[in-house]
């Protein structure tokens, strides 16, 4: 299984939103890495 990690820490949200999306046609889990600094970026994700 192919995964992809981001530190959500160290990014501004339209850069971690952009990664997840180039991401997400390449890889079968992407794990996020410090969720808790951008927590209110992904508030309306069901998988989160």
């Amino acid at each position: 299984m192919q995964e992809f990690t981001i530190d959500a820490g160290e990014k501004d949200p339209r850069e971690v939103n952009r990664t997840l999306k180039e991401k997400a046609a390449e890889y079968q889990r992407i794990i996020i890495e410090n969720p808790n600094a951008a927590h209110y970026r992904w508030r309306g994700s069901p998988n989160l």
